[in-house]
């Protein structure tokens, strides 16, 4: 029974996740079919859609700054997630700018898209900041999972470097979020809407990521690929 409930967790985490996913992607798809202003308003800069985006990078970066401080293994992983989390979370609501009320700079002011302060709208950097994080956030949510899953050197370098390894609900939720980005773009139009859709599935990925590895913590688990056992120890278990 045991073994059971152990297997089956992991599907239920990707069921729900994917109803919960799917129920989201409809109700931003109905509002942009029947009632698109309703979906500008919710995605707006400073709205519900862009801070819930930010709070989801928070999550997700305090809880890796948690398990740089208890984590068994991989704190360096933890470390460069925690403070990668945190710098997106930064850069979507620039850095509180609008929050407590300062001004850009004059020196970002001048070269930045929306005067703002932020890193990735400068100019020559837009388009290239989008596309560098799409293929991050491929490579840790949909690339990674399936590299660790296969039996090959790839795998096992993946579990001698201990890399921390996303749920498969995070991919569920990566690719609905890429998704609601490339989709208008292949039919050649770009929809600020439904860009702000797809980057906070991705903040919902970050979140969940951050969240097993807690959970596996606090569970008394190894967080990550525990080292490889020495061949006189597991000699002597088998005895």
């Amino acid at each position: 029974m045991l073994a059971e409930r152990k297997t089956w967790k992991p599907h239920f985490s990707i069921v729900f996740t994917g109803l919960f996913a799917g129920g989201l992607g409809a109700l931003a798809l109905t509002l942009y079919v029947a009632a698109e202003g309703v979906l500008d308003t919710l995605t707006v800069e400073d709205g519900v859609v862009e801070y819930t985006t930010a709070l989801c990078y928070l999550i997700a970066a305090t809880l890796f700054a948690w398990l740089v401080l208890r984590g068994r293994w991989g704190r360096g992983w933890f470390l460069l997630l925690a403070v990668g989390f945190f710098l997106v979370m930064g850069e979507e609501i620039s850095w509180g700018q609008r929050l407590l009320g300062f001004s850009t700079p004059s020196a970002i002011e001048q070269s930045n898209v929306q005067q703002e302060l932020t890193l990735h709208n400068l100019e020559g950097l837009q388009d290239n900041a989008r596309l560098l994080g799409v293929v991050l956030f491929t490579l840790l949510y949909l690339a990674l999972p399936i590299a660790r899953g296969r039996d090959n050197e790839l795998s096992k370098l993946i579990v001698r470097l201990r890399i921390p390894i996303p749920p498969m609900s995070c991919a569920v939720l990566a690719l609905l979020g890429l998704g609601f980005m490339a989709v208008p773009r292949i039919q050649g139009a770009i929809v600020f809407s439904l860009d702000e859709v797809g980057e906070l599935y991705l903040a919902l990925a970050a979140a969940v990521f951050g969240l097993s590895q807690w959970s596996e913590v606090r569970q008394g688990r190894a967080t990550l690929n525990p080292p490889p056992v020495p061949p006189a120890a597991s000699a002597r278990e088998t005895a």
